[in-house]
């Protein structure tokens, strides 16, 4: 505060003295004034929002205890409701739907109508003695937001080939337009372009990356509504590999497993050495694989909507485990079994001085190796393989490994016959055929019996088969031997008298009728 000091001798002083303190009420008589009259009648500055068929407040800021002596809104210069000494007075159009508090003089509209939305002001009164303050705000009216759908392609999308179009649609007042994917905000780019009106969206050419759950909210003031859509690009398939076993040992569980990128996921063809498998999942598992299994594998994967498929290769070593003897004969095992049975047949043979017929070219070296067994006399019955290892490996493989191919191969068992043989030089005959063509069981087991002796077959008609090949084969043996048993014995065992006694027969190198094909 400053302090003048006024005297005769300082007219203008005076007069300047004069002037600040009529300025200085003047000032406060309207501050004053501003509190008393309503300096705090304020409506807020942003605008109000309503619901169609809704209702809604529009407060003012005062708080008396006591009734405004006047207080009168208009919206666009026509009268809603006024509230002075005379009563109260609502316009036409507002009659039933509006109401007025008389302490603070807001205002609440009832049953809202789009067509309400637009500027509304307020004049205020607390007192007869004071002056009017006025306030405006404005009041916009909005449809709910409902029936909101987002649309795309009905066709399959194929990267980098389709082009994709999503559409968003819904009812009500709509004022912002949002898009989001997988609930990221989803912006523009080179191949992504949005509409003016940013209802549709435009993704030309896809990619595998455009691929997820897509968003579109429309919303006003009131209401939102959201719509999802998920898209799926399909690719592939690519990076196709084959993950398992290089190397095997015989008995061995080998898995492979291919696998690939793809959507959808690929399906898959298995193959081994060129010939289909049937295996037709990703994983191919052998639980006790062999040598067959040995070879080249590959894994075809295919996409059935892209029409792509990509091969790659495999190789798969089995190897023996038993020793350079198994490795040597090529022959499955069972073969050998049969082969032990046979010279053991000889031996009981040579043993009963029974002429014995074989049904096979045995070369020297492999009679040779009969002969040496020993005889039932010095009761020695330990065949010295290690010795004649090597001529015997030689002589096996020559006889037995004589691989066919093709059609040859597979018409072999065919033709084959026991005729006058044993059942068991048939059998031995018909398994080293057998194993040089791709035949199923049940073929191998009609074909084995087919060629069987008449008398044989007469004989089994009494019998149950067994479902086994093998078990056909030693049933069919034992019945064979068992007639030549009776035929031995219904011929007479001593010569006579007048017959010369025939001195003992050496075993041929040779047999004396080889097997004939085609023979019955």
């Amino acid at each position: 505060m400053q302090l003048f000091l006024l005297t005769r001798d300082s007219p203008s002083l005076l007069s300047h003295a004069v002037f600040l303190s009529l300025t200085l009420q003047t000032t406060l008589l309207f501050l004053i004034s501003g509190v008393c009259l309503g300096g705090d009648v304020l409506l807020s500055p942003a605008p109000v929002n309503g619901t169609v068929g809704g209702s809604v407040w529009i407060n003012t800021t005062i708080r008396s205890a006591d009734k405004l002596t006047l207080v009168r809104w208009t919206f666009n210069g026509s009268n809603v409701i006024t509230s002075d000494p005379d009563g109260v007075r609502s316009g036409p159009s507002y009659r039933d739907r509006v109401r007025l508090d008389p302490h603070t003089g807001s205002l609440q509209l009832l049953s809202l109508t789009v067509s309400d939305s637009g500027e509304y002001t307020v004049m205020i009164k607390k007192t007869p003695n004071d002056r009017d303050v006025t306030g405006k705000t404005t009041l916009r009216v909005s449809e709910t937001v409902s029936g909101v759908s987002l649309t795309g392609p009905a066709q399959p999308l194929i990267e980098d080939q389709s082009s994709a179009n999503l559409t968003c649609e819904g009812t009500g007042s709509i004022i912002t337009t949002e898009w989001m994917k997988d609930g990221q905000p989803l912006s523009p780019s080179n191949s992504i372009i949005f509409s003016a009106d940013l209802r549709s969206v435009s993704i030309s050419p896809v990619r595998r990356s455009d691929s997820g759950e897509y968003q579109c909210r429309l919303s006003n003031p009131v209401s939102s509504d959201t719509a999802t859509y998920t898209m799926t690009v399909n690719y592939g398939p690519e990076n196709v590999s084959i993950s398992g076993q290089n190397e095997v040992e015989v008995g061995s569980k080998v898995t492979l497993t291919c696998s690939a990128e793809s959507t959808p996921p690929a399906s898959f063809i298995w193959m081994l050495n060129g010939r289909g498998t049937g295996e037709t999942t990703a994983s191919y598992s052998i639980e006790k694989i062999d040598s067959t299994h040995s070879g080249n594998y590959t894994c075809t994967a295919w996409n059935s909507v892209t029409s792509l498929n990509t091969t790659v290769h495999h190789h798969l070593t089995v190897t023996m485990t038993t020793g350079g003897f198994y490795r040597t004969v090529t022959s499955s095992l069972k073969i050998i079994v049969i082969l032990v049975a046979t010279v053991f047949l000889i031996r009981r043979s040579r043993s009963s001085r029974l002429p014995l017929l074989l049904p096979l070219p045995y070369p020297a070296a492999l009679q040779q190796l009969i002969h040496q067994l020993p005889s039932k006399e010095n009761q020695g019955y330990q065949l010295r393989l290690p010795t004649m290892f090597r001529n015997f490996s030689e002589e096996t493989r020559r006889v037995f490994d004589r691989t066919l191919s093709g059609r040859e191969a597979a018409r072999e068992p065919l033709r084959l016959k026991q005729g006058n043989h044993s059942t068991y030089d048939y059998a031995i005959r018909f398994r080293t055929l057998s194993a040089s063509c791709d035949w199923n069981y049940p073929a191998l087991y009609d074909t084995f019996y087919n060629g069987l002796s008449e008398n044989v077959k007469d004989e089994l008609t009494s019998r149950e088969l067994p479902s086994d090949l093998n078990a056909l084969m030693a049933l069919a043996g034992h019945t064979d031997a068992r007639l030549k048993s009776r035929q031995r014995e219904r011929t007479p065992r001593f010569p006579k008298a007048w017959d010369p006694v025939p001195p003992p027969q050496e075993l041929p190198l040779s047999s004396p009728e080889p097997m004939q094909i085609d023979r019955t």
